[in-house]
């Protein structure tokens, strides 16, 4: 079977949004099938496509600027930007490759729709009748589109012959959105960037020292919130009556990961008064070492689709403190496996430490239970789950509004 993944990410060359797609694509040629990738050019490209072009799939970049020639480093794929008549060279590369099924992967859902070229895709797959599967990533309740957009965003949905979604909030958001249900939607499940999802074992000497919190995700504070983190650390440190008055807790807080906001983030924790208590890690590889030494995960994200470092803690038995976006609590009951923050704002995540504070004694017991539910939700073989939709898919001939 040919099969085609196509990327509509343009925020950087790789994202949790795109591990999916890719495991699905590894797994394809674990199969056999053949395999075309379409994702922007970045100079280097991710690993992960790379890797991906040295096992033999077919990779096709897009330009970022029309016009522009297109050059993916590495000598997997060189191509200008457009064909003598004017059709975009990764577009004809794709029609070349004459696949069974796309499989489009949308960082949030209306992405396809809003980009020149994606849109090109989107009436190449009407007019031709190759069959897609549309999965996405990210879904905003406060979206504010014009006319035309939702009318494209309505083809959209209808031509896909499947629907995916990371969680059950999405597919509401969208139908709401859209006005009407969201036709053949599922959920799927992300993969994991753990190895082994073994339980670990409570961190040693949990009864001395501070309690050790962990944020896991890039560092841009638009996002993923850690600036409201730093500032709720600091009030639930210093309490009600300063730096050491009454009320104070002993934290410290691990950001692991890398981003554009980490001068900005570091300046705040001095300002604050808690640069000693916050440590950045950087790139983490090894996520089980990292829980080894933690109690507790905290996401103040003002956005997510289906957090991996959520599904990855808890997995190994941590409880979550999270913002009540995307999919969080699906995962997360509060009190249960952790605790549900109503708004990633300073005060309701300050609240939200204080109540988890105040049950310290139980977060091992949480964390047990933490698991319990991740078990129950995780995907073992996301890729393979996504795989064996678009070769239905393929193998029916679609299913969408044609």
């Amino acid at each position: 079977m040919r099969i085609a993944f196509v990327s509509s990410m343009a925020g950087g060359p790789w994202g949790g949004s795109e591990e999916l797609w890719a495991a699905a694509a590894r797994a394809a040629l674990d199969a056999g099938h053949s395999v075309h990738i379409s994702v922007y050019d970045w100079s280097p490209p991710a690993a992960a496509v790379t890797a991906l072009a040295q096992r033999g799939a077919e990779v096709s970049p897009r330009p970022q600027r029309p016009g522009r020639l297109s050059l993916l480093a590495g000598g997997l794929a060189v191509a200008m930007s457009r064909g003598r008549a004017g059709w975009p060279q990764w577009l004809a590369s794709l029609q070349r490759f004459a696949p069974d099924v796309v499989v489009v992967s949308q960082g949030s859902a209306y992405e396809c729709v809003v980009k020149k070229g994606t849109r090109q895709l989107l009436g190449w797959l009407q007019r031709s009748g190759v069959p897609m599967v549309n999965l996405v990533h990210l879904a905003r309740g406060d979206t504010k589109r014009d006319k035309p957009v939702r009318r494209r965003a309505s083809g959209l949905y209808s031509l896909a012959a499947a629907n995916l979604f990371v969680c059950r909030r999405h597919v509401a958001e969208v139908s709401a959105w859209l006005g009407s249900e969201v036709p053949r939607a599922t959920v799927v499940r992300n993969p994991v960037n753990l190895k082994e999802t073994a339980a670990l074992a409570w961190p040693a000497g949990d009864a001395a020292g501070p309690t050790r919190l962990a944020c896991v995700g890039r560092l841009d504070a638009r996002i993923k919130g850690q600036d409201v983190l730093i500032r709720a650390l600091a009030r639930v440190v210093q309490g009600d009556g300063g730096r050491n008055g009454a009320g104070g807790q002993d934290l410290v807080l691990s950001l692991a990961g890398s981003g554009p906001d980490e001068g900005a983030l570091r300046a705040l924790a001095g300002e604050l008064g808690v640069a000693e208590r916050v440590t950045f890690l950087g790139q983490v590889s090894d996520l089980r070492a990292l829980w080894s030494q933690h109690h507790l995960l905290v996401l103040a994200s003002h956005l997510e689709g289906m957090p991996l470092a959520m599904v990855e803690a808890t997995l190994l038995g941590r409880p979550a403190l999270v913002t009540d976006v995307g999919g969080c609590a699906d995962w997360v009951t509060d009190g249960q496996h952790g605790w549900i923050v109503p708004e990633p704002t300073e005060e309701a995540v300050t609240g939200a430490l204080r109540r988890a504070m105040a049950v310290r004694e139980r977060w091992r017991e949480m964390g047990v239970a933490a698991r319990q539910r991740a078990l129950e939700l995780f995907d073992g073989d996301a890729g393979g789950t996504l795989l064996r939709v678009a070769t239905e898919v393929a193998g029916r001939g679609g299913g969408g509004a044609r």
